[in-house]
């Protein structure tokens, strides 16, 4: 029997943008509910367990925090990694990923332009590098395919295309141009670029 699977975002990729694609990549159904943020504070909020998006719906069951629904979902869809080990390791990439993220954000909405050009400084030439380096050691020593983690695809694989891509729409492609080994890593996902174009636009 066929799960009914809901997810509910606002109109943008940020953090849904994974979670969308594992259901793309898996070739699982699922229906993409997308709010307008302009909408978000008259919207009833009381309807999801902790007044927050995004949410997973299945059938009468919910399914809060991101990161928790990817995980969820990648278990079901076999996106996960191989044994014990590896799932540790996935998930250390993915802080690795949430602690980049968190400063792109202060920079992707900060209003002030001369703040702004601070953060994407400290961004692009502190942060990024701190951790992509390293991450762009890992693949280049690792025999897997360029797989981040084992010898297949998995949902951290899912996330570092996102999140690349992202990075060099709203930062600009000098985010990831000292890294090549992480690029070639979201070529893995090949078709990536092709199945977003499935997907609604926006950021």
């Amino acid at each position: 029997m066929d799960q009914d699977y809901k997810l509910t975002y606002f109109n943008m990729r940020s953090i849904a943008e994974p979670i969308r694609m594992v259901f793309v990549v898996a070739g699982v159904k699922f229906e993409d509910i997308r709010i307008p943020r302009e909408t978000w504070p008259e919207h009833n909020k009381e309807k999801y367990d902790y007044g927050l998006l995004p949410v997973l719906h299945i059938g009468d069951k919910q399914l809060s925090q991101s990161n928790a629904i990817i995980r969820f979902l990648a278990k079901q869809f076999n996106l996960s990694g191989s044994n014990d080990w590896e799932n540790a390791k996935i998930d250390e990439l993915a802080f690795v990923l949430s602690d980049i993220f968190a400063e792109w954000r202060a920079y992707f909405i900060e209003k002030d332009a001369e703040k702004k050009a601070e953060l994407k400084t400290a961004l692009v030439k502190v942060t990024v590098p701190k951790y992509f380096n390293k991450v762009d050691k890992i693949i280049s020593q690792k025999n897997s395919g360029g797989y981040l983690v084992g010898e297949k695809l998995t949902w951290v694989d899912i996330q570092y295309a996102n999140y690349l891509d992202l990075f060099e729409v709203t930062v600009g492609p000098e985010i990831t141009a000292d890294y090549p080994n992480l690029k070639s890593c979201r070529k893995l996902c090949s078709k990536f670029r092709q199945l977003r174009n499935g997907l609604k636009r926006g950021l």
